[in-house]
């Protein structure tokens, strides 16, 4: 597979039958079929296993939201905080007797 093609994609779903992700990685007509783990030589520079585009990047990361998976320190998306500003402003307004 060639890991600087913007085409390559990462695909996820929950795997129920396995508590675990289902993981595809592709790219035009090819499929990744395994990934092989080296050792690195004493001071090698890591380099990526592969680039994926930021399209690709989305995907993926609807897909593993869709999954279940959530970031560890993360608040929300955006339009949830915006909702709770709005809300939050709402409140203010009620509480401290600005019209709004």
């Amino acid at each position: 597979m060639n890991t600087t093609d913007p085409r390559a994609s990462i695909r996820v779903t929950q795997a129920p039958w396995n508590s675990g992700i289902a993981v595809l990685i592709s790219a035009g007509d090819g499929v990744a079929k395994s990934v092989i783990i080296e050792k690195r030589a004493p001071g090698e520079v890591d380099q990526p296993t592969m680039m994926i585009g930021h399209e690709a990047a989305q995907v993926l990361m609807d897909d593993l939201w869709g999954a279940g998976v959530r970031p560890t320190a993360g608040s929300g998306s955006a339009g949830q905080l915006a909702a709770m500003r709005a809300h939050l402003e709402d409140v203010r307004r009620l509480a401290f007797g600005r019209g709004g």
